[in-house]
């Protein structure tokens, strides 16, 4: 069995679900996940979604490794932030590497 997104579990459970990554590759396989059709797939970034009123946005793996600049990651940031409905959430996930191989 294929794993699926994070994306397709949340739609698979009745969740209106937009995913964004600016890698058209992650994209393509994504799409091709059991359940992707009930996603939005958007190849790209923050910048070119549409203005949205979400509950919560969340940002998976390693997100913040694609950003080149303090900046760039803060406008990311500051844009989800303005997504987000009042009490909405802004979750991610950080992965520590070092972690992994602890004894």
């Amino acid at each position: 069995m294929r794993h699926r997104t994070f994306a397709v579990l949340l739609a698979a459970r009745g969740v209106r679900v937009i995913g964004v990554d600016p890698a058209a590759a992650s994209v393509a396989i994504a799409r091709g996940k059991p359940g992707a059709d009930a996603v939005t797939w958007v190849d790209g970034t923050v910048d070119d979604l549409p203005p949205l009123q979400v509950h919560a946005a969340t940002m998976t793996a390693n997100v913040a490794q694609v950003f080149q600049s303090d900046d760039e990651w803060l406008a990311t940031l500051r844009t989800a932030r303005a997504a987000l409905c009042p009490g909405g959430t802004l979750v991610f996930e950080a992965r520590r590497q070092d972690a992994s191989s602890a004894p």
